[in-house]
């Protein structure tokens, strides 16, 4: 399996305002308030609920309810309920996007930076194209399409890779499919069970190469909820080093990981301007 590490900082580095260790147990009271998501086909997220409640548990606060927001909210709205702590009072987002929005990081790597991990889905007779790709510039003579409004467009476009961003998803797979673009990078936790959507078409999770950039994701409060920020920070460093977060990750995504063969792919490293939290040596730990 491909090995990642999770990343504890305690410091602030190129912005992130990091959430410092107290090693004294610390209590919040009330209940946790997660976004309820207005896309009706997006799910609640089981495996963040459950890390949620371990981790309240191993810091002593295991009578606190997580509980989704009644009122449903798109991504922006959200943001902007977290930055006036209204409504809500914990989301998970990326490192980049908290920074900008000035929130409060616990810097536990949500999923162990796997979704700067990209595979790419192709056309099956197109296999043979990418296997022959072995650097970056050999890539951008490909076209790719990525919307122009998700996190990872500006970092694909900043590399000097060539891209289609005027595209809504249905267009993306068709021109995929029509031989319009060449390739759509996806992440690695989430690939699989994408293909399970277009299963019967002639696309196919390419193979041989992986693109990599850091992209982790972290929970994210408001800089006040001091509290809440040290309780979970408590409770998910007990959680690394107990080994159970490693657990409660395969459990949940293990078998989307499988196949994919990560370790064996041509890796192709993009820049990433934002700089991640540094990880403690203490609390580096494979998957």
């Amino acid at each position: 399996m491909f090995r990642c590490k999770i990343a504890c900082a305690l410091t602030v580095l190129a912005g992130l305002v990091v959430t410092p260790f107290c090693s004294a147990v610390t209590t919040f009271n009330g209940d946790i308030v997660l976004p309820r998501s207005s896309n009706p086909y997006t799910q609640e997220n089981r495996y963040l609920q459950t890390l949620l409640q371990r981790a309240l548990a191993a810091s002593g606060n295991d009578t606190i309810k997580v509980r989704y927001s009644e009122e449903t909210m798109n991504a922006a709205r959200a943001n902007y309920f977290l930055q006036h702590n209204q409504v809500i009072n914990l989301n998970w987002l990326s490192a980049s996007k908290g920074t900008e929005l000035g929130l409060n990081a616990i810097p536990i790597p949500l999923y162990k930076g796997l979704h700067g991990k990209r595979v790419f889905i192709i056309r099956s007779d197109r296999q043979a194209d990418f296997a022959r790709v072995k650097n970056l510039q050999a890539l951008a003579q490909k076209l790719c399409v990525q919307s122009e409004g998700w996190s990872d467009f500006e970092v694909l476009k900043r590399n000097g890779l060539s891209i289609d961003g005027q595209l809504d998803y249905p267009g993306m797979i068709k021109a995929l499919r029509d031989g319009l673009a060449d390739y759509f990078p996806r992440s690695a936790l989430a690939v699989k069970q994408e293909m399970q959507q277009l299963q019967g078409t002639s696309l196919v999770i390419e193979s041989s190469l992986l693109l990599s950039y850091p992209n982790n994701y972290y929970f994210f409060t408001h800089p006040t909820q001091k509290e809440l920020a040290e309780s979970l920070l408590q409770g998910l460093q007990q959680l690394v080093t107990s080994g159970e977060f490693d657990a409660l990750f395969n459990q949940y995504h293990g078998d989307q990981l499988e196949g994919l063969n990560l370790e064996q792919r041509t890796l192709l490293e993009l820049n990433h301007t934002h700089q991640q939290p540094q990880a403690r040596p203490e609390m580096r730990r494979g998957v």
